[in-house]
């Protein structure tokens, strides 16, 4: 009964890092011998044969601070670091969504499966947070024109818009990346002519995707 139970709350521990575990206890470890080191060859510290009851607890005490306060510091330079760590990986994503933006086409009242005339919506990708938690917010925007001419020249306004914007924190190595999504299918030579476009606004890689377009994950939504 006993190591049944024992057992049951062994695996209901919470989760343990023995890569913190091994680093705190190194140092706490060599902090202790060190101060025991200094508490026994100094002779204000009563730790010696002799002293008095309140002197050794004096001692103990000052010997149990400074151990503390040398795990704490520990702990927290260790914990600040991996923080640090995750932040600067966070960091990284955001400059590479920041770097992509997406093309999609409403679908046809009459035909789900093509794409109404005229009509997309651009999705880009603004970094938020960046000095605490970077994170990146969707920000749409949706073209509707009349006609070809007037819906490719609301689309290369705002293909210019994108490219002049600059990247977050980016160390001029991210290649920006322009997604055409052809689900609902918006004709022959649009894909093209988007390409194109593109390409005339600034230098990018331009994708095709046969597949319809889905939010990423996370990020932070906005229209």
């Amino acid at each position: 009964m006993i190591s049944s139970q024992f057992f049951i709350a062994f695996i209901k521990m919470p989760p343990f890092d023995w890569q913190a575990a091994l680093f705190v206890g190194s140092i706490l470890t060599l902090a202790a011998g060190a101060i025991l080191v200094l508490a026994i060859a100094t002779p204000f510290i009563a730790i010696q044969a002799g002293g008095t009851l309140l002197e050794a607890a004096c001692a103990i005490g000052l010997i149990s601070v400074a151990t503390g306060l040398v795990g704490g510091l520990a702990a927290g330079f260790y914990w600040g670091n991996v923080g640090e760590i995750k932040r600067r990986e966070q960091l990284e994503k955001v400059v590479i969504f920041s770097s992509q933006l997406d093309i999609y086409f409403d679908p046809s009242p009459n035909d789900p499966k093509q794409a109404a005339k005229f009509r997309c919506n651009l999705v880009s990708y603004e970094p938020t947070d960046l000095a605490t938690s970077p994170t990146v917010t969707e920000k749409r925007t949706s073209i509707s024109a009349t006609n070809a001419d007037e819906f490719y020249q609301q689309v290369g306004r705002e293909f210019k818009k994108w490219f002049a914007k600059s990247l977050a924190e980016d160390k001029g190595n991210t290649q920006r990346r322009v997604t055409v999504y052809m689900v609902p299918f918006p004709g022959d030579g649009v894909y093209e002519r988007l390409k194109q476009l593109a390409g005339q606004s600034g230098p990018c890689i331009v994708n095709r995707s046969e597949r319809p377009w889905e939010s990423p994950s996370p990020v932070d939504k906005t229209e």
